[in-house]
């Protein structure tokens, strides 16, 4: 899983898992983590989340 800040292309996190598909469970814990760590230092910033092929679930999503 890569998560990238837009403006610069940067990586934000980049987590190794193994080779299954994930559920939507797993990708929403992980955004999770991210955003609140975002929020704790730019509580006023817009974050867009987008997921393509298996990252676009909509449990993670929704």
């Amino acid at each position: 899983m890569h998560i990238y800040e837009a403006t610069t292309g940067k990586p934000v996190a980049v987590i190794l898992r193994p080779g299954k598909t994930p559920d939507g469970s797993e990708v929403a814990l992980v955004l999770r983590h991210v955003v609140r760590a975002i929020r704790a230092r730019w509580p006023r910033v817009v974050i867009l989340v987008c997921g393509d092929s298996h990252y676009g679930r909509h449990r993670a999503m929704g």
